[in-house]
């Protein structure tokens, strides 16, 4: 009897049997291979020679559509053979329809997944059955539907609908953990689910109250530190209020009592032997701007808000994702080794870091922004990206974003 093949989809695409690989991807970007994968994803049905030509041609002008999807299946046969299969027929022709031959065993991985996931949803399946099934189906959900695939039309429907099938799963399957309390579990799944997609906010929250329940709070609070970063550097944007809210539940209980004052503060001491200013997402930059500003009335100190701008040639905000990625991390170095150790930072919004300098004057604000901008020239070369900054005192920040956050009028 023939081995089984197993054929994989998810995060990329692969072809073994008994434990030798025969073939993975990516693969190339051929017409070739996209009908190979085409065929083996949908390996129980065949296709019309007017289905085909559409999915491999498209819009694009062919003399003979026919005749080339002839030659295309036939590449595709002696592809296989080359791979050192049997010699056997793979792709069948049934009444003018092409396919995968049915008659040649495969696991496939999707095909495992979607009537795994089946079962785990069936209405009258008892609750821990239903979670087993669950977990094997997000166990095999190992990344997105050919994740390495970009352009073929018929890949993207595909990826979006094991994706959302994905999460659903995950949705339920913690709120089935949640019920047992088991906290160990709720957490590996919430890791699994952000290894794949790292700025899922729901899978970050089930993954944060997880950590807070087994104790672990500096944990939890770093997962939350990790997905605000995340999330805002991506798409400029804050946390959500419900995540906002679990933030402040954890927070609320983060210390243990206490022996001494000394104790409390090594543990504020943790981390703070870098060197430079002190880099903090927005939400913990706004909380100390607005204790300081209460603090400056009666301390006599001044405190200056500056808003550093990154700009193409043309003085508008970058919009070229690559090269406003790099830019930024150049600003951000540059920052840090250009500001006092005493001053704060933040990435206000994609293209602008907000500044807390303490105890200077504003004619030195200049002076600042100069070295900034020395430190960025080393750090990102090339000519195409200026910076521009707008100053005021700290206890006047309206008039430096006007009305709304993210205004700016620089000098």
């Amino acid at each position: 009897m023939q081995e089984e093949y197993k054929i994989t989809f998810f995060k990329e695409f692969s072809l073994s049997q008994g434990g030798h690989l025969i073939l993975e991807g990516p693969l190339k970007s051929s017409k070739v291979f996209q009908l190979l994968q085409y065929f083996l994803a949908h390996r129980s049905k065949s296709f019309t020679k007017e289905h085909l030509i559409e999915l491999l041609y498209g819009d694009e002008f062919v003399d003979n559509p026919t005749n080339a999807l002839k030659i295309i299946v036939h590449r595709l046969r002696k592809q296989i053979l080359s791979l050192g299969l049997p010699e056997m027929e793979y792709i069948v022709n049934y009444n003018g329809k092409y396919g995968w031959n049915p008659e040649i065993p495969c696991q496939v991985d999707i095909e495992i997944f979607e009537h795994t996931m089946k079962r785990a949803l069936h209405p009258n399946a008892p609750e821990e059955e239903s979670l087993k099934l669950m977990l094997e189906a997000i166990h095999l959900y190992q990344g997105p539907f050919l994740g390495n695939s970009l352009t073929e039309s018929w890949v993207i429907p595909m990826r979006v609908r094991y994706e959302e099938a994905y999460k659903h799963l995950i949705g339920r399957a913690c709120q089935l953990i949640r019920k047992k309390e088991d906290f160990i579990l709720l957490h590996y799944i919430a890791s699994h689910g952000l290894e794949i997609y790292p700025m899922d906010e729901d899978f970050s929250r089930e993954k944060i109250f997880a950590l807070h329940q087994l104790g672990k709070t500096k944990e939890a609070i770093g997962e939350y530190n990790r997905i605000v970063d995340l999330i805002f550097n991506e798409y400029g944007v804050s946390p959500s209020d419900e995540l906002q809210s679990l933030y402040d539940k954890v927070a609320a209980t983060t210390q243990k009592s206490a022996i001494n004052v000394d104790e409390v503060k090594n543990f504020l001491e943790e981390g703070e032997d870098d060197d430079g200013a002190y880099f903090t997402n927005y939400q913990n930059f706004a909380d100390s701007y607005r204790f300081l500003v209460r603090g400056l009335e009666r301390s006599g100190l001044s405190a200056f808000l500056m808003l550093c701008t990154m700009v193409n040639k043309q003085g508008k905000l970058l919009d070229e994702e690559l090269q406003l990625a790099h830019a930024s991390d150049a600003l951000k170095t540059a920052s840090k080794a250009s500001l006092r150790r005493g001053d704060l930072y933040t990435r206000y919004s994609p293209s602008q870091y907000l500044y807390l300098l303490i105890g200077i004057n504003q004619e030195n604000c200049s002076i600042v922004f100069d070295r900034i901008e020395k430190h960025f020239r080393k750090e990102f070369r090339g000519n195409q990206v200026n910076l521009k900054y707008k100053v005021v005192s700290a206890a006047d920040i309206k008039k430096l974003f006007g009305d709304k956050r993210g205004q700016q009028d620089a000098k």
